[in-house]
């Protein structure tokens, strides 16, 4: 079986089957989250997170100057406190784009973000 372990700081890929996984998480911090983007009840949890803590804009600019006279910027971004951090690694997983960033005045707080059309409609 193949897992992977979040820890605060970085996470890993560890190849052990169930007898193993118990014993290393009996060893390891109890900061240890485990995340499987495979599972479809994770999949809810993100729904719901996304539902709590994600947003969705359309910024649109108009200028004559542009190829159709208007430019559309979509965003997904997920904010969440650093303590969740690994939630939005989940997310840049999922997806396969994106990326996670320190959040704009504020030390704590870390925001994933998928920005642009093209991207999006890939994903």
């Amino acid at each position: 079986m193949k897992i992977k372990i979040y820890t605060k700081n970085n996470y890993s890929t560890y190849s052990c089957n169930q007898k193993d996984l118990n014993k290393n998480l009996k060893s390891e911090s109890t900061s240890i989250n485990l995340r499987d983007i495979n599972n479809i009840n994770y999949l809810y949890f993100l729904g719901g997170f996304v539902e709590g803590e994600g947003s969705n804009t359309v910024s649109v600019t108009v200028n004559k100057n542009f190829k159709y006279g208007i430019s559309i910027k979509p965003e997904f971004n997920v904010t969440q406190h650093k303590n969740g951090i690994d939630s939005l690694f989940s997310f840049k997983e999922l997806f396969g784009a994106g990326s996670v960033l320190l959040k704009s005045g504020s030390e704590d707080v870390y925001v994933y973000a998928v920005k642009g059309i093209d991207i999006m409609l890939k994903k």
